[in-house]
């Protein structure tokens, strides 16, 4: 199929607000594709990373583009690379090939599926020739949806749910069975063309094909929480480190972290107390960096990440467990689909050991107990708790109010706005990423970058004054004059070698704008050091 055709339909897609319309255009274009071009499609439709970063992008449509020079400008206005690219290739290319054949499905795919496969030194100039070759074949409209695809901002309303509701129609299946089916296998692309083959029922998990990871939405008190509940739940610690899937088989041990990314070498000595569990299971729980009984904070594990070598002295000065929260699959069977309270049941009969751990399970029936397991948590090092529905289901890829978690933030920053970018979707043409600095004597020192916490309409209100105190634009970011002052929660501080500080907080957003403050009035370094050494002698 070509891939004009496919671009075509995704305009007719973004260019209507009916959910009926969006899922018939869908269904007639999944209908069109065969196997190889509906698993390709779906899974860059959804989002796949092939590394191939924004500056990258810019040099391409750069060298392909006669209007260049016009590129800062256009992505300004415009507010998303591909749209950028779109605008400059109407006004015509630099060179056009003598010939060419138009771009089919399978090598916009293949393009995609070959840069992700380029790694190492130099890997981003290799990438970059590959997206010319793309941009240079392209017409406008097909270059604006190859750039979206790199980065992962389709933004056309064809969410995951909708895609289930098209691949039903398309192949004659209720959309609750492409549901069940994607419950299975957590991979949409794998279940179209189960559907497409007519073999839906072949739609299971299995060992060492990772599971997308059950999401949980933030319980803004102890009191909502229960509300919400309105019965008993069952309450583990929320742990600081990094959620992983481990598939433990007869042939092996491997361990997915949450972007399903196969980390297994960099925890040998986790691979080694799992093998001698002898049985079969997924699992579902966190790795923490771990000594004397207590977990260590996460920038400790951080060390030990993306090591091309874990050896003795690693995981001596690091070292970690596993803590089991959840099981998706026992001895070849399914337990995703069995309620909560009776997976833990199973966990409980399991016998684990060595780093090996079932995380602590609690339960609790109103407010005050919900508190009080809190606190005991923060005395214990953890970062809060999570507040779960003992009758749920495990939901792969999905965030619900079937699973809570509570925390609080560790502390907040007065900062100074230094620097704002232009916003994405629903915030594309606002000033709604603000990045941050403290005070380290008579400089500015930038700490963090947020895009969350004001209300849409305190976005359009900054937006306009912050347009009135452009300094220079940088690509699209925009140097402010330092006068707004905005406080920050975050969970953690950490150093950082992104920022001039020396420091980076953890998970930050915005809880106001203080209007009441000069900049002046805003934090100092040494204050963002204290919290940082503060969180190291927990």
């Amino acid at each position: 199929m070509l891939f004009s055709e496919v671009c075509e339909i995704f305009e007719k897609v973004r260019g209507t607000s009916s959910k009926n319309l969006k899922v018939s255009f869908l269904a007639k274009l999944l209908k069109s594709l065969n196997e190889e071009e509906l698993s390709g499609l779906i899974k860059y439709m959804l989002g796949c990373d092939v590394g191939v970063g924004w500056a990258t992008i810019r040099d391409a449509v750069l060298e392909v583009a006669k209007e260049g020079e016009k590129f800062g400008k256009v992505v300004v206005e415009k507010g998303d690379l591909g749209e950028a690219a779109y605008e400059l290739l109407k006004g015509g290319k630099k060179v056009t090939p003598f010939f060419f054949e138009e771009l089919q499905v399978m090598d916009v795919i293949n393009a995609l599926n070959d840069m992700g496969r380029i790694k190492g030194q130099g890997s981003q100039v290799l990438k970059k020739r590959k997206l010319i070759g793309l941009l240079l074949r392209a017409d406008p409209l097909e270059a604006k949806y190859i750039v979206k695809f790199l980065t992962n901002e389709l933004r056309i309303g064809a969410t995951s749910g909708l895609l289930e509701e098209a691949i039903a129609l398309a192949y004659g299946y209720r959309s609750e069975r492409i549901r069940e089916a994607v419950l299975m296998v957590a991979d949409l692309s794998k279940v179209a063309v189960l559907a497409k083959e007519r073999r839906i029922d072949e739609a299971k998990p299995s060992l060492f094909s990772p599971i997308g990871f059950m999401l949980a939405e933030p319980a803004p008190s102890a009191e909502e929480a229960m509300k919400k509940f309105g019965k008993e739940v069952l309450v583990e610690y929320k742990y600081d480190g990094i959620r992983a899937q481990v598939h433990v088989g007869r042939d092996g041990v491997r361990i997915f972290s949450r972007r399903l990314e196969d980390v297994t070498d960099s925890f040998p000595e986790l691979v080694e107390d799992l093998r001698k569990l002898g049985f079969s299971a997924i699992f579902d729980g966190e790795i923490l960096a771990y000594r004397d009984g207590r977990p260590v904070h996460f920038t400790k594990l951080q060390q030990r990440l993306h090591r091309k070598r874990i050896d003795e002295k690693v995981i001596k000065e690091v070292p970690v467990h596993y803590f089991i929260f959840d099981i998706l699959m026992y001895e070849g069977r399914e337990m995703m689909s069995t309620p909560l309270r009776d997976r833990k049941k199973l966990l409980e009969s399991l016998k684990l050991g060595g780093r090996i751990h079932l995380a602590p399970i609690f339960t609790a029936k109103d407010p005050s107990r919900v508190e009080e397991l809190f606190n005991e948590s923060r005395k214990l090092g953890y970062e809060g708790l999570m507040l779960k529905d003992p009758d749920s289901i495990y939901t792969p890829g999905r965030r619900g109010a079937k699973w809570m978690k509570l925390k609080r933030e560790l502390d907040t920053i007065d900062a100074v706005v230094v620097a704002v970018e232009y916003g994405h979707g629903k915030r594309a043409g606002l000033l709604s990423d603000y990045t941050f600095a403290v005070w380290d004597g008579d400089e500015l020192k930038v700490i963090g970058k947020a895009y969350s916490g004001l209300t849409d309409e305190e976005i359009e209100e900054m937006t306009e004054y912050f347009k009135k105190k452009v300094i220079e634009w940088r690509g699209s970011m925009a140097i402010v004059e330092p006068e707004i002052v905005v406080e920050v929660a975050f969970d953690s501080v950490q150093k950082s070698d992104r920022h001039d500080s020396g420091y980076a907080l953890r998970f930050p957003r915005i809880k106001a704008i203080r209007w009441d403050k000069a900049p002046r009035d805003a934090d100092t370094l040494d204050k963002v050091k204290m919290i940082y050494e503060r969180s190291q002698e927990a």
